[in-house]
């Protein structure tokens, strides 16, 4: 399985619209707005170590998906996950 195989349609998109970016630095893309979607974050949120790491959730719609947008507007998102500073 290569780095870029695909589930579902918002993942194929984010492959598409790369924008010219080699790795996006995001950990999970193509996340549906929709119940699956919403239940996924939810685990995040519960089962991340909050004492190291720090997440950022971001909003995709149908245009550029090197960018944010609105969530109203939206039909997906991705979640970074980032290390906590150990100052």
């Amino acid at each position: 399985m290569s780095a870029f195989d695909v589930d579902t349609e918002h993942q194929d998109r984010a492959i598409r619209k790369y924008n010219g970016v080699d790795y996006p630095r995001y950990i999970f893309y193509g996340i549906p707005l929709n119940e699956e979607g919403l239940h996924f974050m939810s685990l995040v949120k519960k089962y991340l170590n909050k004492r190291t790491y720090t997440y950022r959730r971001r909003w995709r719609g149908k245009g550029s998906y090197r960018h944010s947008c609105p969530p109203e507007d939206a039909d997906s998102f991705v979640v970074y996950i980032d290390e906590k500073d150990s100052t």
